[in-house]
């Protein structure tokens, strides 16, 4: 049995009039840091483009942008931590909107991980799981959503 789809989109998309992209990446190097964080941003931002309601931007960190009336910045938390070959970069994305607590998402996609090659840049195995985390947070991207866990464990 699959999930219901909602009825009406969650209150946080409603009178949406700009989305944001904000990123905070933890590594040990900064160089890295840096790097990965503004290319985790600009490709959440492509990845969500396609169908948004509204302009989508990235708004930096301490851009007061994110307060601003309509507005609901997506919300990406990474650390990156070397393994053998390249690096483990592990995230979340979550929908934030600075409005009345009936916006608020509790919970939103699953943390997701993937690792890169030596030479940092981003891959398949992290663009998937970006577009999967996106999918699941997104209403415009639809929601593909693996089989339930079984309580029972079977």
């Amino acid at each position: 049995m699959s999930p219901a789809a909602a009825a009406t989109p969650l209150q946080i998309w409603q009178d949406v009039s700009r989305i944001g992209v904000q990123c905070v990446v933890a590594a040990a190097q900064s160089d890295l840091r840096q790097a990965l964080q503004a290319s985790i941003c600009d490709r959440v931002r492509s990845l969500a483009m396609p169908g948004a309601p509204a302009p989508l931007d990235i708004i930096p960190i301490g851009d007061p942008a994110i307060l601003a009336p309509g507005t609901v910045t997506l919300l990406v938390h990474a650390s990156a931590e070397p393994v053998p070959g390249g690096q483990l970069v592990a995230f979340t994305i979550r929908p934030f909107r600075a409005a009345a607590e009936q916006t608020t998402v509790l919970y939103g996609a699953a943390p997701r991980a993937a690792t890169l090659q030596n030479s940092g840049a981003l891959n398949e195995a992290l663009d998937a799981a970006l577009g999967t985390a996106l999918s699941e947070t997104l209403p415009w991207l639809g929601r593909r959503r693996s089989r339930p866990l079984d309580p029972a464990g079977s």
